[in-house]
C-alpha cells in the first residue's frame, strides 16, 4: 500500500488518507497532518494507556505462560471451543473436518 502511495506520488497525485485519529494530506508533495479535535486531550487521559495496552500481565510471564493456554482463555478461542470444537453443538464444521481426516 505505502508503495502504491508513493508511486502516487511521484506522479504528483494528491492524497487524503483519513485514519479517524488523524487525517494525512500529501497536496502538492506537501504534508499536511490534521489530528481530530479533542484527541490530545484523550491521548493525555488516564484510560488511555489502559486502552491501548495488548496485555495487563507483567513481562516475566509471558515467557512462562504457553499460547495454547491463553488462546482458549481469549473471547475467540472460547467462541471457537465452543462452537466448531470436538462435542460441541455448534455448526458441525468439525465434524466434515474430522471426517476428511
Amino acid at each position: 500500500m505505502w508503495a502504491a502511495i508513493i508511486d502516487l506520488i511521484k506522479l504528483d497525485h494528491d492524497i487524503n488518507l483519513n485514519f479517524g485519529f488523524c487525517r494525512i494530506v500529501i497536496d502538492d508533495r506537501n504534508l499536511k497532518i490534521r489530528f481530530r479535535a479533542g484527541f490530545a486531550e484523550e491521548v493525555k487521559g488516564k484510560d488511555f494507556e489502559v486502552k491501548m495496552k495488548r496485555s495487563v500481565s507483567p513481562c516475566s510471564t509471558f515467557w512462562k505462560t504457553s499460547y495454547k493456554k491463553e488462546w482458549t482463555k481469549s473471547s475467540l478461542g472460547t467462541l471457537l471451543k465452543n462452537s466448531i470444537g470436538p462435542g460441541a453443538t455448534g455448526t458441525g464444521f468439525w465434524k466434515k473436518l474430522t471426517k476428511k481426516q
